[in-house]
């Protein structure tokens, strides 16, 4: 994804308030950008709502797992040494059953949060060079606006790109190859999509791990001065030397 690293400090609140003021004026200038914040932030939050639940649920078992080792620890010392002693041992059994549960949440906790943060870093190289470089162009960001000149909300080159963006996005590389090479070779697509669909074209073909396909098509691009993705594809270029 485009400026993954300063929308994730972003997000988490890692930027200074000058840092912060201009990225947020960088956003209002670039609709992709804030197309990326966005759907970033939603990610984050079906993450945090996921794993809300499942702590929700981990901490009932747990409460109902120390209840049930106080009230049986608790008989037994009824039986041994009688009643007055019963309230301070069930006092001492869940005391020594919440700091075990304590630990062992706090070291699930742990694991969970080494796995979120260093998941993107065991990715394979394919499947991140997609995520960080694929972009929605700025015409189809605002989800195709009718008062885009040129631009018809029903244009079905238009919604065919967004098509295989989806099936880039979830992974689905062979899907997203023949969307974009659709688009790119139907002789009838404006400039803008048909350049934009020439680079994710070799976006996919990087997620499908043909490199030297998609090196070829990366070269034809850096070829064309007036390109879009000319820079772009420089860079990609340059990762792809790394891949292999």
């Amino acid at each position: 994804m485009k400026n993954f690293i300063d929308i994730e400090s972003y997000l988490w609140g890692n930027m200074t308030a000058e840092e912060k003021a201009a990225f947020e004026q960088k956003m209002a200038a670039d609709p992709d950008l804030a197309l990326e914040v966005e759907v970033q932030r939603l990610e984050l939050k079906a993450i945090g709502q996921a794993e809300e639940a499942h702590w929700l649920a981990q901490m009932k078992a747990w409460r109902n797992a120390a209840d049930s080792l106080g009230q049986d620890s608790g008989g037994s010392g009824r039986s041994n040494v009688g009643s007055s002693a019963t309230a301070p041992q069930e006092a001492t059994v869940r005391k020594l059953a919440g700091r075990r549960l304590l630990l062992w949440a706090v070291a699930v906790a742990a694991c969970i949060a080494i796995f979120f943060f260093a998941r993107p870093f065991f990715q394979p190289d394919a499947a991140r060079i997609v995520s960080q470089e694929k972009e929605l162009p700025a015409q189809l960001s605002s989800g195709l606006k009718s008062t885009e000149p040129g631009i018809p909300p029903t244009d079905s080159l238009s919604v065919l790109f967004l098509q295989g963006y989806a099936a880039l996005d979830a992974g689905k590389f062979g899907e997203a190859q023949t969307a974009f090479q659709s688009v790119s070779e139907s002789g009838q697509a404006q400039e803008w999509l048909k350049q934009a669909s020439e680079f994710h074209l070799a976006l996919a073909l990087v997620g499908l791990e043909e490199y030297a396909a998609a090196r070829e098509r990366l070269q034809v691009i850096e070829g064309k001065p007036g390109h879009r993705y000319r820079g772009r594809a420089e860079q990609l270029l340059g990762r792809l030397e790394k891949v292999e």
